[in-house]
């Protein structure tokens, strides 16, 4: 199956909080005096779940016949910029809707608008990837989806005309054979001295060799990479040697909320926004780049994509957000989550050639190591444990984060992902708590130790666990060759 990015699984598993509104639903505030709205109008929920509607929309066979955005809800001629105006328009259109940097995210009742379109629309998505494996449903799937992108794909013309920019995902690039060149990940010599060392029998020796050369082996120990605690002195570390350097102070900017008009509005019929944070909905999407932009991503692409290969370690990482973001944390930490999870839907994400910067960061031995999720998935569980006043919060969002990734992997258990997910959480509450009390000033956080990767993260692993599992299964599959000869 497809991955996908395990967090709108959150979505999924609390759908039912979703209420529906009536078609004809009083609107408040949001109601326009002159003419009222008619039921695409009246209730965001009930338009986005109408989606039937949507299929309605004629789409010529000859692409090149013009779009006729007045079937979207788009005036010619007129810039949406207001609430009720944004009410007008097909979610295909508004999830289009780009949040330019600067824009503050706590006053932008039409950035909320498309950050719940597009949620819903996650949620259903999500529901079609479980249809699909009923026998019978994924050849309707297919063609759905097809139909949905030949949609979406006219709908951008209409969101240009609408809000005058469109957000936009280029294509990545990708680093072919990236996996052979890497010194990392390429040069076996390592895992292959921890097999010889290991209790394996000669011939199983022999085996597990092959498979890791092949790529069809990958063993993760049960330990968690991150020292969470000694991760929150290396950000208090880089955060003292930015005072001590340039006299930069740390800062948090309050975290990105739902804007009081939406909430005047839709508060009371959409209870999950009451209950969500808008930069978890964000986080649930991975949509952050497009809905709560920190402003400083593209200066920390480039920057990424100027480094040697392989060299780039977090505190490197924290240090220049931090540079870029001028002492604000959160902000910080909000852009390194919108640049590592720009393209979690790639199915060959690995080979995206920032990954190819960043230094693997689990214990794991063998090819399949996912630098680029458990890297997105360390800062977006530490962005939201610092956005929370709720440690438990952060934490249960993180075992339903790790419970998702259990499903959509098809039950296969990633164990250095699920532990990095509950560091992250930790490192966020608290690094939190460590802000308000000032400990960078602490003599401990001026020490350079602290700014060494082996010191916050356990690069040495024990793989004797993982071996002898190995032997189990080398010795079971010999004892049914044995039967069936």
């Amino acid at each position: 199956m497809e991955r996908i990015r395990s967090k709108s699984i959150l979505i999924f598993l609390l759908g039912l909080l979703l209420l529906p509104a009536p078609a004809h639903a009083d609107l408040g505030r949001c109601s326009q005096p002159e003419n009222s709205l008619n039921a695409r109008r009246t209730s965001l929920l009930s338009a986005c779940r109408s989606f039937e509607k949507y299929r309605a929309v004629s789409i010529p066979e000859d692409p090149t016949t013009p779009v006729d955005c007045t079937q979207y809800g788009v005036s010619p001629g007129r810039r949406v910029t207001t609430l009720e105006e944004a009410l007008r328009l097909d979610c295909d259109v508004l999830e289009y809707r780009e949040v330019p940097p600067g824009t503050d995210l706590a006053h932008n009742p039409v950035g909320d608008l498309a950050l719940t379109c597009r949620a819903l629309r996650a949620r259903q998505n999500l529901s079609a990837v479980f249809l699909s494996e009923v026998p019978g449903l994924r050849g309707s799937r297919e063609e759905k989806r097809q139909q949905r992108q030949d949609r979406l794909e006219r709908a951008r013309v209409c969101a240009l005309q609408a809000f005058g920019s469109h957000y936009i995902l280029n294509d990545p690039i990708h680093v072919q054979d990236a996996a052979l060149e890497n010194p990392i990940w390429g040069d076996w010599e390592e895992d292959l001295a921890l097999l010889e060392d290991s209790a394996l029998s000669a011939d199983h020796q022999a085996r597990a060799r092959e498979a890791i050369l092949q790529g069809d082996m990958t063993l993760e120990t049960r330990s968690n990479p991150i020292d969470h605690r000694a991760f929150v002195q290396m950000i208090n570390a880089v955060i003292a040697d930015e005072h001590a350097l340039h006299g930069t102070l740390p800062t948090a900017t309050q975290e990105a909320a739902w804007s009081s008009e939406f909430l005047d509005c839709f508060g009371s019929r959409m209870l999950w926004t009451r209950i969500f944070s808008k930069q978890l909905m964000a986080l649930a999407i991975g949509r952050g780049d497009q809905f709560t932009p920190s402003g400083d991503e593209a200066a920390l692409n480039h920057w990424i994509h100027a480094q040697p290969d392989f060299s780039i370690e977090p505190a490197s990482l924290f240090r220049k957000a931090y540079q870029l973001a001028e002492g604000d944390v959160l902000r910080a930490v909000r852009a390194i989550e919108n640049v590592l999870s720009r393209y979690w839907t790639e199915r060959d994400r690995g080979s995206i050639s920032h990954v190819r910067k960043l230094r693997p960061i689990t214990q794991t031995l063998g090819s399949e190591e996912d630098v680029f999720g458990t890297w997105y998935h360390l800062f977006g569980t530490l962005l939201h444990g610092l956005s929370t006043d709720i440690p438990f919060e952060a934490r249960t969002v993180a075992e339903i984060e790790s419970f998702g990734s259990l499903i959509l992997s098809g039950f296969e258990p990633e164990r250095q992902e699920n532990r990095i997910n509950r560091a992250g959480a930790r490192v966020g509450s608290r690094l939190q708590r460590s802000l308000e009390r000032e400990e960078w000033r602490q003599p401990e956080s001026r020490s350079t130790e602290a700014l060494q990767f082996e010191n916050y993260i356990r690069v040495e692993a024990d793989f004797e666990r993982q071996f002898r599992r190995l032997q189990r299964q080398y010795n079971r599959e010999q004892r049914r060759e044995s039967r069936s000869r």
